[in-house]
C-alpha cells in the first residue's frame, strides 16, 4: 500500500512519517538546512494486521509549501491512500485546502485525517478543530475519514495511527497486475557501479527483471537490468508498487521526470485527449473554451488548452466532456486523472477523467462524437464494448480500444471472443461489430440495393457514395465496403465497375445498341490481356468509330465495361482477376509494394498498359503510389 501525505508546510508532516517509519525523508542538503520538504520523500516501514498477516506500507511525504505543487503532485500520482495532516496550533491553511481539493479531483478515496502537535493546543483548540475539520471536508474524499491525535513529542496516537494503517490495509481493493507494465518515472539518477535507475509508481501490469521496457514517449528501448520493489531487491516489479528499476542500455540523459517505462505495446505519446472535465464547486474560477492551463498527469507536466465539447463556459460544481490540446505528448490511457491549474500555475482549478487517447478534431460529427464518449465513461471494458456496439450498426476499431484501455493482447482477445465479435479486416486497422448488427448491415445493403433498381430501372446499380449517404455517415465507409465484399462473395449482390447491383442484374442497353454491343463484348473478351482500343474495335467489326464509342459510352454507364484509358475498355471481370493479381504480388512482397515492373511482367500486359491500369486502381483509390511502386490500401478479399 502507497500513501501519500498532505497538508500545508510546516505542519509536521515530515516528522510524522519518521515517527511511524524510522526514517527521515529530507534527503537532500537544502531541504536539510532550510527545514522544508522540497522534493518528494520516501520510506517503509511493515505492519502486522489483525488477521497475523504482514503488510508493507510505503510513504510518499510530499511537499507542502505552494512554490513545490508540482513536486507534490509528482508524488501523488497512484497512490492508494492519503494522510492529511493539519497542525493544531495552526489548523487550516491554503495548503491545507489545495491539498485536499487535489486529493479530491485525483479521487483518492481512502485516508486518514491527522492532527499533529496536539501538545502545542490545549483541549478547547483541538475540539474546534474537530468541527472545523467536519465542515471542511464535508463532500469531499475526507468527509468519512477518521481523525486521529497526535504528538511527536509526547508520543500521543503514534500506536493507534498505526494500527489504523494496518487495519486500512486491509480494507483497500486489491490491486490486480491487470493491463500493460506502466511506471510513472518521477526521478531518474545513475549510481556508482550500478548505472542508471529510475523510480516510480507502477500504475498497471508487472514485469519480470531482464525483460526488455520502452521509454514514452520518446520510443527509447531499455533492458532491466535489476529491480527493488518498496526498499527491497526483487524479481518482479507490479501495480500498485513503489519501484526503482535499473536500467541497461539507456543514457541519463535519455531519461526525464513525467516518462514512462512501459512494454513495446503500449505508451504511445499523444498531445490531444478527450477527457471529463470537473470543476470543484468551492472555486471561484470558471472555465472557458480555449483556456490555457497546466496539466499534471502522471508525473508529467505539460501546457495546453481546453476545447470545451458541450458548451462555451464551465461553471464551479459541474462536469463536461472536453478535450485537451496539449503542446507536449503525454502517454495517458483511459482512467487516467489529471490536474489542472492556471496558466500562473498558482491555482488548482479542475480535474480530468482520461476517456479517449485517440481523439480527433472537434469537427463536424461532434454529436455523434459525444454520443461515443458518453459511452466510454465505463470503467469496465467489457461493458463499455458492449454499450458501444449496441444501439448502431457502428464499429469499433480494436487496436485503438486495447491501447486505450491498456489491455494486453490476450487480455484483448479473451474480451473480443467472450463479446462474440465479428472482425471486419479494412486497409488501416481490424475493426469489430456486434454480430446481430452486422447481420442487420448486410440486410439493409440488399434492400438498398433492391430499392435503388426499383426506384431506378434503367440504372446500372448504386455506387458506394450513394450507399453510404442512403445508410447513414455512422458507418465508416472501410466496413462498408467490407460488408458488400463479403455479399459479394456470398453471391447475395453483384458489382460491375462502380456499381453495386442485384445478382445477375444487367442494363438493357437499347435495341439499336443491343447487337453491337454483343459483337463489341465478344471482340473485347477474346481479345485476352490487352483489349482493342475504340478505333481497333472499329476496323475489326467493319463499324463506324463514332458508332463503337457511342455504344461502349452507354455500356459504362450500365456498368458493362471499366474505362482504363480514354479510349480503351476492360470487361468487370478482366479488372477483377488483375486486382485480385495486385493482391497477390502485396502480400508476397515483404515491405507489401508492388512495382511497375513486377505488375507488368505478372501481367503480360506490357509496360504501357500496365502502368495505364495501375493509374485507373490509383484514381479508384485502390492502391496509393511510392516512387515506382504501389501499396495496396483497399483489401479486396
Amino acid at each position: 500500500m502507497i500513501i501519500a501525505t498532505a497538508g500545508h508546510v510546516d505542519h509536521g508532516k515530515t516528522a510524522l512519517v519518521e515517527a511511524l517509519t524510522g526514517k527521515h525523508t529530507d534527503t537532500l542538503e537544502e531541504e536539510r538546512r532550510r527545514g522544508l520538504t522540497i522534493m518528494p520523500g520516501f520510506a517503509y516501514f511493515d505492519v502486522t494486521r489483525a488477521d497475523g498477516d504482514t503488510a508493507r506500507i510505503g510513504f510518499i511525504d510530499v511537499p507542502g509549501h505552494a512554490h513545490f505543487i508540482h513536486n507534490m503532485l509528482a508524488g501523488i500520482a497512484g497512490i492508494d491512500a492519503a494522510l492529511l495532516v493539519v497542525a493544531a496550533d495552526k489548523g487550516i491553511k491554503p495548503q491545507t485546502v489545495e491539498h485536499l481539493r487535489i486529493m479530491d479531483l485525483l479521487k483518492v478515496r481512502n485516508g486518514l485525517l491527522v492532527i499533529t502537535k496536539t501538545d502545542r493546543a490545549d483541549a478547547d483548540r483541538i475540539a474546534l478543530l474537530h468541527e472545523e475539520l467536519a465542515r471542511f471536508t464535508r463532500g469531499t474524499c475526507m468527509e468519512h475519514a477518521r481523525v486521529i491525535q497526535t504528538s511527536i513529542t509526547t508520543g500521543e496516537g503514534i500506536d493507534e495511527l498505526r494500527n489504523e494503517l494496518a487495519q486500512l490495509t486491509m480494507y483497500l481493493p486489491e490491486r490486480f497486475p491487470n493491463g500493460n507494465f506502466r511506471l510513472a518515472v518521477d526521478r531518474a539518477f545513475t549510481l556508482k557501479g550500478i548505472g542508471v535507475v529510475a523510480t516510480g509508481t507502477v500504475h498497471a501490469g508487472r514485469v519480470e527483471n531482464h525483460e526488455e521496457l520502452v521509454i514514452a514517449p520518446a520510443g527509447t528501448r531499455a533492458r532491466i537490468r535489476g529491480i527493488y520493489s518498496e526498499d527491497q531487491p526483487a524479481l518482479v516489479a507490479a501495480a500498485g508498487h513503489r519501484c526503482a528499476i535499473n536500467l541497461g542500455g539507456v543514457e541519463l540523459a535519455q531519461l526525464r521526470r513525467g516518462d514512462w517505462l512501459t512494454t513495446s505495446d503500449t505508451g504511445q505519446g499523444t498531445t490531444r485527449i478527450d477527457v471529463q472535465l470537473e470543476l470543484p464547486a468551492d472555486t471561484q474560477t470558471t472555465i472557458s473554451h480555449w483556456l490555457p492551463v497546466h496539466v499534471f498527469h502522471g508525473a508529467s507536466h505539460v501546457t495546453g488548452r481546453v476545447v470545451l465539447l458541450e458548451g462555451r463556459i464551465l461553471q464551479p460544481g459541474e462536469s463536461t466532456l472536453a478535450q485537451l490540446v496539449l503542446d507536449e505528448p503525454i502517454v495517458a490511457v483511459h482512467g487516467d486523472t489529471c490536474i489542472l491549474r492556471n496558466q500562473a500555475a498558482d491555482e488548482t482549478i479542475a480535474g480530468a477523467r482520461v476517456l479517449d487517447v485517440f481523439a480527433p478534431k472537434r469537427g463536424p460529427a461532434l454529436a455523434e462524437r459525444l454520443d461515443r464518449l458518453h459511452k466510454m465513461k465505463a470503467d469496465d471494458p467489457a461493458g463499455c464494448l458492449q454499450v458501444m456496439l449496441a444501439d448502431q450498426p457502428v464499429s469499433i476499431a480494436l487496436e485503438s480500444f486495447r491501447r486505450n484501455r491498456n489491455l494486453t493482447s490476450n487480455e484483448a482477445d479473451a474480451l473480443y471472443a467472450e463479446a462474440g465479435l465479428v472482425f471486419i479486416e479494412v486497409a488501416s486497422e481490424r475493426h469489430g461489430m456486434h454480430p446481430d448488427q452486422w447481420r442487420s448491415l448486410h440486410a439493409e445493403i440488399e434492400r438498398q440495393v433492391r430499392r435503388w433498381h426499383d426506384k431506378t430501372p434503367d440504372s446500372p446499380g448504386i455506387r458506394l457514395q450513394e450507399l453510404h449517404a442512403v445508410l447513414g455517415r455512422r458507418i465508416g465507409s472501410d466496413i462498408l465496403e467490407a460488408a458488400t465484399r463479403e455479399l459479394i462473395r456470398n453471391g447475395r449482390i453483384d458489382q460491375s465497375g462502380p456499381f453495386y447491383h442485384a445478382p445477375g442484374f444487367q442494363r438493357p442497353l437499347k435495341d439499336a445498341d443491343s447487337e453491337l454491343w454483343k459483337q463489341v463484348r465478344q471482340a473485347i473478351a477474346t481479345a485476352g490481356d490487352r483489349p482493342p482500343t475504340v478505333p481497333e474495335l472499329a476496323e475489326q467489326l467493319e463499324v463506324e468509330t463514332a458508332s463503337v464509342a457511342a455504344a461502349l459510352r452507354r455500356a459504362d454507364t450500365a456498368g458493362l465495361v471499366v474505362p482504363v484509358e480514354p479510349n480503351r475498355y476492360f470487361l468487370p471481370g478482366h479488372i477483377e482477376a488483375l486486382v485480385k493479381l495486385l493482391t497477390e504480388l502485396s502480400e508476397d512482397s515483404a515491405d507489401g509494394l508492388v512495382t511497375t515492373a513486377a505488375y507488368r511482367d505478372a501481367s503480360g500486359l506490357g509496360r504501357n498498359l500496365a502502368i495505364a491500369v495501375l493509374e485507373h486502381f490509383d484514381a479508384q483509390g485502390l492502391t496509393r503510389r511510392t516512387g515506382n511502386a504501389r501499396r495496396l490500401i483497399k483489401s479486396m478479399r
